[in-house]
């Protein structure tokens, strides 16, 4: 049975680009029967560069033209992204949360299908989705204001970084009860003030509705 992106993507039940604003997650996700990427992933032809670039052919959608532009290092946008304060912000978090994790020796190793995961793995597994998502909700909200429709997709990354910026700090929390490093506290203290900045710059983002993850449809 043929189960490629392409295919798949026929189906009429499947929330449209929900594996863009979800945190990867895929064991607690209660929209991972209706979700493209999980689907494809499941079926062993994942979504990549020429899937996302047929995609974006096919439906002739901004967000899926900005999917493949995202999956091609030569297509991703770098200006005016790359050195925004809010981009610098959000890559220093991702950096030094890296460099934490790779030193400390906590054990982070975690899979996309389970259901629970322990403080350190929500660390690993949210970092740098919090860099990237940043980064794309920038991207968007550029390109929005040059006229494409890619304001509601700005917000609702801009949603999952703050949900991902909680969901770390309770794991932060969590594991500064039985560890003193102090740069635990240092990273919490970066969150927050990220969380603010994004806040600011995205205003509206906490109360930003994803469809099939904040709401179903």
């Amino acid at each position: 049975m043929d189960a490629t992106p392409l295919v798949i993507a026929l189906r009429a039940d499947l929330i449209p680009f929900v594996y863009d604003y979800c945190d990867q997650w895929c064991g607690r996700c209660p929209a991972k029967p209706r979700c493209l990427s999980h689907l494809s992933w499941a079926s062993g032809s994942p979504l990549d560069v020429p899937a996302a670039n047929a995609l974006a052919e096919r439906t002739r959608s901004p967000v899926a033209r900005l999917d493949a532009d995202l999956c091609d290092p030569a297509r991703t946008p770098r200006e005016p992204i790359v050195g925004d304060p809010l981009e610098r912000q959000a890559r220093r978090y991702l950096v030094t949360a890296n460099r934490f994790l790779a030193t400390s020796g906590l054990r982070v190793g975690a899979d996309r299908d389970d259901t629970t995961r322990s403080p350190e793995a929500v660390v690993a597994g949210l970092h740098l989705l919090i860099g990237i998502k940043v980064y794309r909700a920038l991207v968007s909200l550029d390109r929005a204001s040059r006229g494409i429709d890619l304001l509601d997709d700005a917000m609702a990354c801009a949603r999952l970084v703050l949900v991902a910026i909680g969901e770390s700090l309770e794991a932060f929390e969590e594991l500064a009860k039985r560890d003193d490093d102090p740069r635990v506290s240092d990273l919490m203290t970066q969150l927050v003030a990220l969380g603010e900045a994004v806040r600011q710059r995205f205003p509206g983002a906490e109360a930003f509705v994803r469809l099939g993850l904040d709401r179903g449809l």
